[in-house]
């Protein structure tokens, strides 16, 4: 298992070092027919410290002062965004004259090196807009509502829950931010608030020093707030740190556990897969988990990742909250997400089982969002029998 990791990890590392030297190349050209007097040690100095800019931030937080981490980080974060686009674009031009050299379609003067160098601004241009606006995306987060019924009776009628997913608290979605989501939340003044994983992005450092998790304890509802883990609570290894951090907060942590709530619903808050390495055991089976409910009543579920739908339907779930996606965070790679799940983003229904699937209010790794928002998610449940 160790030769596989370790084989794996050169091949990523060797795969993400020839993307950036093919990029550093064509960067290199454009820099120079624009910039004659840069010198090219100096050039690919700042490259190589660029490019590996978001390595170096995640491995040095105990050698740097976290002001110098941070920002290490973000150029490396926005770095990683911006090498999604120097390669879709290459990719587009490439193929473009690929195709050129069997039909010869292209005028002469698209093959002169000025030419060239024109489009190479161009793309730099172009990759610096879709990282501007994604940035703004990203900081500015939307409510998406949704109003729904569940065929079953209860001592209330309706019931309006407020879900985020994806919160990703550490070194770069700050204090700041998450009192912006806990100010939207409460704007909305809900009966009941669900926060479907990825609370943290490993750093559990950053959320303790800046006190995070106090600002969720500010969070107005009704029946409170509940949480079930998602994959990233796992791979710092501290997540009982984090639990009881949360406990303090009051927040209702739910993991492969289940809670009735006023005597008129049940909440159901699962392990994330990832848990199955972290406790090196698989983690319950719905079925276990739902032992001995009443299943005449409401049953809602939270689950990170927004799979393993027949099984929940199986179970009677009535409604399963979930994240992990990000709606695919940077376009075009919501085409992936959506081929991998069900239903990756938004609202899925199938006969009593409801899925509702959020983008997320953070972001992993480039913080920004390219054709689509941040979010929290407004939820109307409707509790009506017609049988």
């Amino acid at each position: 298992m160790n030769i596989i990791l370790i084989f794996t990890f050169c091949l990523i590392l060797g795969l993400y070092g020839s993307l950036n030297f093919y990029i550093g190349l064509k960067g290199w050209k454009i820099t120079k027919a624009s910039f004659a007097f840069v010198n090219p040690v100096i050039y690919w100095t700042l490259f190589c410290i660029i490019s590996l800019s978001y390595f170096l931030g995640r491995f040095s937080s105990n050698i740097f002062p976290k002001a110098i981490v941070v920002i290490i980080e973000l150029i490396g974060s926005y770095w990683l965004g911006a090498l999604v686009y120097f390669s879709i674009f290459m990719l587009i031009i490439n193929l473009t004259l690929i195709t050129d050299k069997l039909f010869g379609f292209l005028p002469s003067k698209f093959k002169q090196s000025s030419f060239k160098i024109l489009i190479g601004r161009i793309v730099v241009l172009s990759t610096c807009v879709i990282l501007i606006i994604g940035t703004w995306s990203a900081k500015n987060p939307h409510t998406v509502s949704y109003d729904i019924k569940i065929d079953k009776q209860t001592n209330i009628n309706k019931l309006h829950a407020v879900a985020v997913s994806d919160v990703h608290m550490g070194t770069l979605i700050n204090k700041k931010f998450l009192d912006k989501m806990v100010s939207m939340i409460n704007e909305r003044n809900p009966d009941i608030v669900f926060i479907a994983g990825d609370l943290i992005d490993e750093d559990l450092d950053s959320v303790l020093s800046e006190n995070m998790v106090k600002s969720l304890s500010s969070i107005k509802s009704k029946y409170g707030v509940y949480y079930c883990t998602g994959n990233h609570e796992y791979y710092g290894g501290r997540l009982n740190q984090l639990i009881e951090v949360l406990d303090k907060s009051r927040i209702n942590v739910l993991m492969d556990q289940y809670v009735k709530v006023a005597d008129s619903f049940y909440i159901i808050g699962r392990e994330d897969k990832a848990s199955a390495s972290y406790n090196k055991a698989p983690r319950k089976s719905l079925k276990e988990i739902t032992k001995g409910l009443d299943t005449s009543l409401p049953l809602i579920l939270l689950d990170h990742q927004p799979s393993h739908f027949d099984e929940a339907s199986e179970q009677g779930i009535d409604l399963q909250i979930s994240g992990h996606t990000h709606k695919g965070q940077l376009f075009p790679v919501n085409f992936i997400t959506n081929a991998i799940f069900k239903n990756d983003w938004g609202y899925y229904r199938n006969g009593d089982f409801q899925s509702i699937v959020s983008a997320g209010f953070g972001t992993w790794g480039p913080p920004i969002r390219v054709l689509n928002r941040s979010e929290i998610v407004d939820i109307i449940i409707s509790f009506e029998s017609s049988k």
